[in-house]
């Protein structure tokens, strides 16, 4: 799709459920699109889930960033992110798809950055998303590339409107090493950003799993993030 927000064109892969749903479909957004796609598998646990009743049909979108650089560029928080994906992404949608207009029903993923970009969407936008799933988001990422400005997305959203947004959440027990012994403690800028939602009144599903910054983790635990946000709709 054609995008000003962020220039040019950017690749989104769609998923569409095989099972017909009655009236419009629930709408996932998820980063890392092809990565998500490859390694999280996260196709065929919607397919699995869906099959199973566990959660109800629903389609999902799969944005990929043109290369590394521009990843790191587009997934920060940014009004240029929140505007391709409010702006561009969800209209794109409605105008292909009987996708659902209720926020409540609409789910925003990523992980690691792309879990910052998801919790930055859904707070910096209220009405657009009712739900984010975060594996091991870079809630530590600060606002300009300055140390001592880590947390920046935690310290501003103590001073947001707070929005009717419910969140999973999950990090490894062995992230407060990650990437280098004394870097960046992953776990516990996680549990700070749990323990904020919380004392915002938000619905919040928290886990730490026996891992680290991984791939094969998150693929273990993406299933969890939607039976939080979606089973029982």
């Amino acid at each position: 799709m054609r995008t000003a927000a962020w220039g040019g064109r950017r690749r989104v892969a769609v998923y569409r459920p095989a099972v017909p749903a009655a009236g419009p479909l629930p709408l996932l957004v998820v980063f890392d699109g092809y990565l998500s796609r490859a390694l999280l598998r996260v196709p065929a646990t919607l397919d699995n889930l869906i099959a199973a009743g566990r959660i109800p049909p629903t389609l999902a979108l799969f944005v990929s960033a043109p290369s590394g650089a521009r990843r790191m560029a587009e997934l920060r928080p940014s009004a240029a992110l929140r505007a391709f994906v409010t702006r561009e992404l969800l209209p794109w949608a409605r105008r292909r798809w009987a996708v659902t207009d209720d926020p409540a029903r609409r789910v925003i993923a990523g992980s690691s950055l792309g879990g910052l970009a998801a919790a930055y969407v859904a707070l910096a936008a209220p009405g657009a998303f009712g739900a984010v799933i975060a594996q091991s988001g870079s809630f530590w990422w600060p606002a300009s590339g300055q140390p001592g400005e880590r947390e920046w997305l935690t310290r501003a959203y103590a001073g947001w409107p707070a929005a009717p947004v419910r969140f999973y959440l999950d990090v490894g027990d062995r992230e407060n090493t990650w990437p280098r012994p004394g870097q960046v403690d992953q776990l516990s800028v996680n549990r700070r950003f749990r323990d904020l939602l919380v004392a915002r009144g938000h619905q919040v599903t928290y886990a730490e799993y026996r891992g680290g910054h991984d791939y094969v983790n998150w693929r273990r635990t993406f299933a969890e993030g939607l039976l939080a946000v979606l089973g029982g709709s």
